[in-house]
């Protein structure tokens, strides 16, 4: 197991508040890393699903484009047989099933067990969407509870990630990357309830750099972060 598998595994399903000893139904709205071999993402589900799939889940990416006819279907079989599922997939993805969904005047009523993960990845590719505006339409469209959808924050750059508290923008990093929220005037640290950069210490990075400054703005908080937006001027 590399030092990656072992940080997705002691995290992952702690931040979807899921036991490690039991399998899953898993709904991916990615492309395998399979068929995308150069995501760091696609590979922690690749190995998510290894460790606590059952052989049912799978991927909705088809030459290139989300199966949305597809997913829509098992998911309505999903509902008919209140089968609990763990649904991933990026923000963008959501939105583009959410547009599916309105077009076809569906929506589904899951398992109040069902719980979802979304991983970012609005900016620059499709409608403008808001945090509140998705979130209530993972309550509208699928039926979840809010208290079961969560969200992860991660990046190319670092071997671990952060996880959301249930229906919330304030995330918890394990305890192997701490983060500190940043004056980017003064370079020092903002006191609680203040507004700065994110920056970690990955410690899982053991042969690249740990020390992450972000481009993301924060609000710190006593035992997590808040994210608020991007810093003016900041790449996309």
């Amino acid at each position: 197991m590399t030092l990656y598998d072992a940080a997705s595994r002691a995290s992952f399903m702690k931040g979807l508040r899921l036991s490690s000893e039991k399998k899953y139904l898993f709904r991916v709205l990615t492309p395998s890393f399979d068929d995308v071999s150069t995501s760091s993402l696609f590979y922690m589900f690749h190995r998510v699903l290894d460790w606590y799939g059952k052989s049912e889940s799978r991927y909705y990416f088809k030459n290139g484009e989300l199966d949305c006819a597809q997913l829509a279907y098992d998911l309505r079989e999903d509902e008919r047989k209140k089968s609990p599922v763990v649904l991933l997939g990026t923000a963008f993805s959501w939105v583009n099933f959410f547009d599916y969904l309105e077009a076809e005047n569906m929506s589904f009523d899951l398992s109040s067990e069902s719980c979802l993960m979304e991983t970012g990845g609005l900016k620059g590719k499709t409608r403008s969407v808001s945090r509140e505006e998705l979130y209530h339409l993972f309550q509208t469209q699928l039926g979840l509870p809010l208290e079961n959808c969560f969200s992860e924050y991660g990046m190319t750059e670092l071997s671990s990630q952060s996880y959301s508290k249930p229906n919330s923008h304030c995330f918890v990093s394990p305890p192997w990357m701490p983060v500190q929220i940043i004056n980017p005037e003064t370079g020092s640290e903002v006191a609680i309830g203040e507004k700065g950069l994110v920056q970690f210490f990955d410690l899982a990075n053991l042969t690249a750099i740990s020390a992450i400054l972000t481009s993301d703005l924060a609000i710190k908080h006593l035992d997590s972060f808040e994210l608020v937006g991007r810093a003016p001027k900041a790449i996309l």
